[in-house]
């Protein structure tokens, strides 16, 4: 009943289609329900890897914002430089518990509600190239399981278990990040859409709002007005400026390469045979670029001209994580991406061959081009301090070569089924078919391995240290600075939001900023509690491990106590200014 209601509705649905939709639906809502947890002792824990780092820096910037001040001008994360961080993510999670939503929940539904958003995104942005269903679920599916040959390594994993069965069922071990083969290139699943929220927010808005640029330049209805509505005709073509021109603060490299996408497709419009006035193209780009410039340019400003940074964030390095690892470029990538790269060449090549005419060839050429120019970028750059950052980029090549290898596969399809030879039919029908399977094998286990909860435990918050979080929530000042151990797993800024002077060294050098003086002080401080540091910092409060004895004895003589729990102690000095008495 519901299929024959949704086909009478809308024409263009399919059986295919809901199957797709739902499949992806299930997924992440059984991913998300499953990835937090709490134990039988109240600690919260989490089961893919690649949330420890991330979602503490995430949680700090989010409780920041909720506990202290919804618009920060300083960084939560390193003391004395400006908060320049796409902060968006987080502003919504920040506005959500000041709302009354728990705090944990305030994280996790809007990363759901993205994560879907993005299966949709992807779907709209295939289809509006490809004009095409088929194309659009089959490209969706070999970007969301991306990987290369590591399922090979799965294979001699199940032969040589005493328990085949059972390693069948429950992967040892991640196959798209074997460091010890190569294999970096990780599942955007457990890699992207899981911990980076700003990934997992900016890239499905972002691709809304190309599709839109892209139905809207490719069709002389909308380009004519004929289209009536709000959000119809060139108020989309408006909507998707604004929207991107927002993509700093949502994310910077969705932004980035937006542009590069764009400014390609400026180029295939102006070649395009599609009849329209020289004058009329000027103008809608004009219109588009200015509405994207007015907003994003000051956008950009802001993160950039604020952004002190210690570290040079492009470089030349040829090669990238092959030249890092010693290992040939070609091996390199047959090993991280398989077959994907060489059949996104060859649609390339299938999708020129069909072109009527040199302008549609043209415009076929820098449709796609912006793609390669991309891939082309990471493999010559480092764009970011940690190397590995330049997956952020990549995975926007990885969007336009997953549409044009699933271009491959099905002009495969269609052309076996046309072919005069119809007895070999049945032989050459699993070719293609057998190709898909090669492209995404390597992501579908990783991605099936996420939801197994029992193979991948981790602690990030212990139940006294939630109980320490709300302690200080509500008996010191939100805007208090506060003295204590830069660690990945520490409590005191994830969950309450308390000025510190460094939080993560990691994530701090990531972002391009020298963290080694911070680090100096604060073991200064913790060596001597009357260092004039305190007063420089304005340090209020201090914490130290409860097991620490000699620490404790030394601060104590100094300084009252005034919580004890979880293994922590809090101590509390008089603020005093450097030079007052």
């Amino acid at each position: 009943m519901i299929l024959r209601f949704l086909k009478r509705k809308y024409p263009a649905f399919s059986f295919p289609v809901f199957l797709f939709f739902s499949s992806w639906f299930l997924y992440f809502t059984v991913l998300w329900a499953r990835v937090f947890f709490y134990d039988k002792d109240g600690n919260l824990c989490f089961s893919a890897v690649n949330l420890w780092r991330d979602w503490n820096v995430h949680f700090a910037m989010g409780s920041a914002m909720a506990f202290r001040k919804l618009f920060l001008l300083s960084n939560p994360l390193v003391y004395g430089v400006p908060f320049n961080y796409p902060f968006l993510c987080n502003f919504l999670s920040a506005v959500l518990i000041r709302a009354g939503v728990p705090f944990l929940t305030a994280f996790i539904v809007p990363s759901y509600f993205f994560s879907l958003l993005l299966v949709f995104a992807l779907f709209t942005f295939y289809k509006a190239l490809f004009r095409s269903h088929s194309i659009g679920m089959t490209a969706s599916m070999i970007f969301l399981f991306n990987g290369g040959m590591g399922f090979l390594y799965f294979f001699q994993d199940i032969f040589a278990s005493s328990s085949p069965f059972s390693t069948l069922l429950s992967p040892p071990q991640r196959y798209t990040c074997l460091d010890q083969c190569g294999i970096a290139w990780v599942s955007v699943i457990d890699s992207m859409v899981l911990p980076q929220r700003a990934f997992n927010h900016g890239f499905p808005l972002a691709l809304l709002a190309l599709a839109w640029v892209w139905t809207y330049f490719r069709s002389p209805v909308k380009r004519n007005n004929q289209a009536k509505g709000f959000f119809n005709g060139k108020r989309r073509l408006l909507w998707a400026g604004v929207l991107l021109g927002v993509m700093p603060f949502i994310h910077t490299h969705s932004f980035l390469a937006s542009c590069v996408i764009l400014a390609c497709w400026l180029g295939a419009d102006l070649v395009s045979p599609i009849e329209m006035t020289f004058k009329k193209q000027w103008v809608d780009w004009g219109s588009f670029f200015l509405i994207l410039s007015i907003i994003g340019l000051p956008l950009v400003w802001i993160l950039t001209a604020t952004h002190v940074t210690q570290h040079h964030f492009i470089r030349w390095f040829p090669g990238w994580l092959a030249a890092e690892n010693g290992i040939n470029w070609f091996v390199f990538w047959w090993r991280n991406w398989g077959l994907v790269p060489l059949s996104a060449i060859l649609g390339f090549l299938l999708l020129l061959s069909s072109a009527d005419g040199r302008k549609q060839r043209l415009t076929y050429f820098l449709t796609f081009l912006p793609f390669f120019i991309l891939f082309t970028a990471i493999n010559l750059f480092i764009f970011q301090p940690w190397s590995w950052d330049n997956t952020k980029l990549l995975v926007w090549a990885s969007l336009g070569f997953s549409g044009l290898a699933a271009y491959a596969i099905h002009w495969l399809l269609n052309a076996i089924r046309v072919s005069s030879f119809r007895r070999l039919r049945p032989f050459l029908l699993p070719v293609p078919m057998a190709l898909f399977v090669l492209m995404v094998l390597s992501g579908f286990i990783d991605d099936y391995r996420l939801l197994q909860r029992r193979l991948s435990i981790y602690v990030m918050f212990s139940k006294e240290e939630f109980s320490l979080a709300a302690w200080v929530r509500n008996h010191t000042d939100p805007d208090s600075t506060w003295l204590s151990r830069p660690t990945t797993d520490q409590w005191l800024f994830s969950l309450t939001g308390r000025k510190v002077l460094l939080t993560f060294p990691a994530t701090a050098w990531t972002h391009g900023y020298s963290s080694a003086q911070l680090e100096k002080d604060i073991d200064a401080m913790y060596v001597s509690p009357a260092s004039p540091l305190f007063d420089s910092y304005g340090i209020e409060y201090i914490v130290v491990d409860k097991n620490d004895k000699k620490q404790n004895d030394l601060f104590a003589a100094y300084y009252p106590e005034i919580h004890k729990a979880g293994g922590v102690v809090i101590y509390k000095r008089p603020l005093r200014r450097a030079g007052n008495s």
